[in-house]
């Protein structure tokens, strides 16, 4: 490894497909191969990678997925027969997301939003290369349209860069493979993503999700030395650091006067089949200050197997902790046995 960045790469991939989700190792070698990938020759990594499903864009949602990718030969073609005809190339990330299988399916932001296939996205794509059917408004911009049959489509640009902006007010994202993993945590959480800008939480309005197991609470207190616990036996996908305050507005419909707290700071973590969402009112840089936990878990096991290792004893949490749902239910019932 010795003033070359391969020996380190190899190492770190290594570590990478072997290592469990549950370990914050995964996390750091993430991190790491996101800093030196882009210095090194991409043909030099297919060469050495050959057999595998290497990923450069979207390795964190994959991790996220905590599943291994799989290209779709049939999806393959469909871009080079695209690629051929329309005498332009997909940008490298949305290449590379829907090389795979069940691409189109994991963009779903919701059941009763149907997505559009991929050959129906090439079709339009082709269409918005066609000079003459480009809109006044998109310019001589070329556009890859994600998108759903009852919701606002997001458009990509498909010229000036490797992994473009989505462009789509509260969808928005600086780059299409952040797009992705924001839509797939907001999937696997059932929240809206973008709600880190708009956060107004308070234990009055807090929600039930049935459709997986979770826990929440209230704790008093909350500042660095949490973050860097959760570091260490998660993995930590997003943070905003904020201070904010008490507002007081009227309700536009009952005239009450309302209070919220906004911004909101905001961390995401995750490990094998659980997420953890925590909303600070403040910013815990600067002092502890109260926060709100949402604990997801992909089944009742998953759930109690990461609490009781890493969270029961941690903080207040084995007395705060409370039950979402009746898979919540379940899983504080069999922490409090356990305990």
């Amino acid at each position: 490894e010795q003033g070359d960045p391969r020996g380190e790469f190899l190492r770190l991939a290594c570590e990478y497909d072997s290592l469990p989700f549950t370990e914050a190792g995964l996390g750091r070698a993430l991190t790491r191969l996101e800093e030196i990938e882009p210095e090194i020759d991409p043909d030099w990594i297919s060469s050495v990678m050959v057999g595998q499903v290497w990923l450069r864009y979207h390795k964190r949602a994959f991790s996220l997925l905590s599943e291994k990718p799989v290209i779709s030969k049939n999806n393959v073609l469909k871009i080079e027969r695209w690629e051929k005809k329309v005498g332009h190339q997909l940008p490298a990330s949305l290449k590379e997301w829907y090389s795979l299988e069940g691409a189109e399916q994991r963009l779903g932001c919701r059941p009763e939003f149907s997505t559009m296939t991929l050959q129906r996205t090439l079709n339009r794509a082709a269409r918005s290369a066609d000079s003459e059917n480009r809109s006044p408004h998109l310019g001589s911009i070329m556009r890859w349209f994600v998108g759903w049959s009852s919701l606002d489509e997001c458009e990509v640009s498909l010229e000036g860069s490797d992994d473009p902006p989505v462009d789509r007010v509260l969808w928005a994202a600086d780059t299409f493979s952040e797009f992705v993993k924001n839509l797939l945590w907001s999937n696997l959480t059932d929240t809206w993503w973008f709600e880190h800008e708009y956060d107004q939480w308070s234990p009055e309005n807090r929600s039930s999700y049935p459709d997986f197991p979770m826990l929440y609470a209230c704790e008093p207190a909350f500042s660095l030395r949490d973050i860097s616990y959760l570091s260490k036996h998660h993995i930590k996908d997003f943070q905003r650091m904020v201070g904010g305050r008490w507002l007081e507005i009227l309700d536009p419909f009952t005239r009450e006067p309302r209070t919220y707290f906004k911004p909101t700071s905001l961390f995401h973590f995750y490990t094998r089949g659980v997420r953890l969402r925590i909303i600070c009112l403040g910013n815990p840089k600067r002092r502890r200050v109260e926060s709100h936990w949402e604990i997801f878990g992909d089944s009742v096991q998953e759930l109690v197997d990461v609490v009781s290792q890493h969270l029961w004893g941690h903080r207040t949490l084995a007395k705060t902790l409370m039950a979402s749902n009746e898979g919540g239910e379940e899983s504080l019932a069999i922490l409090r046995n356990n305990s």
